[in-house]
């Protein structure tokens, strides 16, 4: 897809049959793909749950395209940003969309042709870079952020810390 709302947008006709959905989101988090499901999908008959990742036990549990594999535990559709995690750079804005179904992938198919939801070569081939270097960046992202939060509980003048992954 171009962007992340399109890979919501053209996907919605295809999940209005599934029975659930679940999205990763922070409570306070208010736009992108959070509002989307918040407001529109329920017009598709949408059931959505949130993962709040301020939760710790609900954030190891949560599935993220990098630390767990949806399709192989049993998710048909998979949607996800490759903005900025998947690309790892600033020059690209696209989602992705990995299904289990070759039935939803043809309906998917026409689906992106029809409403022109392509991205060009050259953000295939950006966001392709970025895949290089997914796995060590999630890895100091997760080491750094808990570093500047544990320094942060550590400081008197800091009266509290909420950070994924913190004993709280």
């Amino acid at each position: 897809m171009a962007n992340d709302a399109e890979a919501v947008a053209s996907d919605s006709p295809l999940i209005t049959g599934c029975p659930h959905i679940a999205a990763a989101t922070h409570p306070n988090i208010t736009a992108g793909t959070g509002t989307y499901f918040r407001e529109v999908a329920s017009a598709f008959g949408l059931k959505v749950s949130f993962v709040d990742c301020s939760k710790t036990k609900l954030l190891e549990a949560a599935i993220t395209p990098e630390t767990k594999r949806p399709l192989a535990l049993g998710a048909d559709i998979c949607m996800c940003s490759a903005t900025k995690y998947v690309n790892g750079h600033s020059d690209v804005v696209m989602g992705l969309v990995s299904l289990n179904s070759d039935s939803l992938h043809s309906r998917l198919r026409f689906l992106q042709e029809v409403l022109g939801a392509v991205p060009s070569p050259l953000e295939c081939y950006l966001c392709n870079r970025g895949l290089k270097t997914l796995r060590v960046r999630m890895e100091k992202h997760f080491e750094n952020g808990m570093a500047v939060a544990q320094f942060l509980e550590s400081n008197p003048r800091v009266e509290k810390v909420i950070y994924p992954g913190m004993f709280i």
